[in-house]
């Protein structure tokens, strides 16, 4: 294998499922989450917490799909500067694969309406279909955001992916619309981005398996506040990636349009 060889005919002979017990990713992230969460709320400083769910029509990361039909879960906090979040995808068929990322990051404003946020998550695929593919990878990412109350928020971020060895660069647009008489808001984004992937499937023998790929899409949220503890949200969103490998995804997508919808509830602590 060279280092700049495709992948397409290597991976159509490397997906295989394995089994994954029935609700195997909620344990893993309650499990990790609760020992955190008397520490936080021990803090002198205002915590800000809630754990949402909701079903997905599919689950997709940096323009790539990661899997079909799924459940999400996940529980958020914030305080001060810091954000905080552990959060699992567990796919209805009970032979896919299960997800668990988390991610710990800070928030510094540097004047005016800019600011700049670090984070670092680690990404744990419980039952990795494709060969080759690491079960633990870590991403380190810098965002600098031009963000002015009611308008547009562009923003610019860079990340580097350890297990991968992969370099990512994404531009976005966002912007809320809220109307309060109706208890809703309107989430608007839209995105692009390229990722360098040095080696993307690490565990194998041999020279590794480079490949680039770019991405853009666009998501809108829906939410409705039902009172002061519940929310509900609905999302459409769309994504194309240009010239990926299938490597990259777990069910051996390959470069194409994407759309989904996502259906959920927030609980606010």
């Amino acid at each position: 294998m060279t280092p700049h060889q495709t992948t397409e005919h290597i991976v159509s002979s490397q997906i295989a499922t394995r089994p994954l017990a029935q609700f195997r990713a909620l344990h893993l992230v309650l499990l990790a989450v609760t020992p955190v969460l008397p520490a936080l709320h021990a803090s002198d400083r205002s915590l800000l917490l809630e754990a949402n769910t909701a079903f997905a029509s599919r689950y997709v990361y940096r323009g790539v799909e990661r899997s079909a039909e799924n459940w999400q879960f996940a529980v958020e906090g914030e305080n001060a500067g810091w954000r905080g979040r552990v959060g699992a995808v567990q796919n209805f068929d009970a032979d896919a694969t299960a997800e668990i990322q988390s991610t710990l990051g800070y928030v510094w404003p540097i004047g005016g309406n800019w600011a700049l946020a670090a984070r670092g998550t680690h990404f744990w695929y419980v039952d990795a279909p494709v060969e080759g593919a690491p079960s633990h990878s870590f991403e380190g990412s810098v965002e600098l955001s031009w963000d002015f109350p009611g308008k547009w928020r562009p923003a610019v971020e860079f990340a580097y992916d350890i297990g991968f060895r992969s370099r990512a660069v994404e531009l976005s647009l966002a912007r809320t619309f809220s109307y309060a008489p109706w208890r809703t808001a309107l989430e608007f984004r839209a995105y692009g981005g390229h990722v360098i992937g040095e080696d993307i499937l690490p565990d194998t023998t041999g020279s590794g398996t480079y490949d680039a790929y770019t991405y853009f899409g666009a998501n809108s949220r829906l939410r409705y506040r039902i009172n002061a503890q519940w929310d509900a949200r609905l999302e459409l969103s769309m994504a194309q990636t240009i010239n990926q490998a299938p490597a990259w995804s777990p069910l051996g997508s390959r470069s194409g349009a994407r759309a989904w919808i996502r259906i959920g509830a927030v609980l606010r602590f």
